[in-house]
């Protein structure tokens, strides 16, 4: 998968707005990542006004800590985006009590929806000056769900 993310120098701080990047890495996991690259590659067909591109999960990381604005939109598995997310919020926000409210919705209603914070407050974070905000925010995503937010 041929990356395209330039160096900082030639983007300057102007976000490419609507642009889709795949996270992807077929060295670690052959047989998954070709069919999660071919899955991209066939919606990405479907939306042809929408900048694609696409990069190994290192090669991401390197680019969040270096050019962090190049990215809009990455679409990465549960096991790369867990990687992502850490990092970003580190970089971008702070840490993880600033952001990354969840919320796992099953369309189809078949089974429940969860909304959830990530590691955003612990009891062993007590008094420690963690921020709620991703906990407060996951708990009125929830209300929101059961028609009360």
């Amino acid at each position: 998968m041929p990356s395209t993310c330039p160096e900082a120098e030639e983007i300057g701080n102007k976000p490419p707005v609507g642009m889709v990047t795949n996270c992807s890495n077929r060295m670690l996991s052959t047989t998954p990542m070709v069919f999660w690259d071919s899955v991209y590659r066939d919606v990405a067909k479907d939306y042809p006004d929408i900048k694609t591109d696409g990069a190994f999960i290192d090669a991401i990381t390197m680019w969040l800590v270096r050019t962090p604005h190049y990215f809009d939109v990455i679409v990465a598995s549960n096991l790369f985006g867990d990687i992502i997310t850490d990092l970003a919020l580190l970089i971008i926000a702070g840490g993880h009590g600033f952001c990354l409210p969840g919320k796992n919705v099953n369309p189809e209603k078949i089974y429940p929806s969860c909304s959830s914070q990530s590691m955003a407050l612990r009891p062993s974070y007590e008094g420690k000056d963690r921020h709620p905000v991703a906990s407060v925010e996951s708990v009125r995503m929830m209300l929101e769900q059961f028609g009360r937010g």
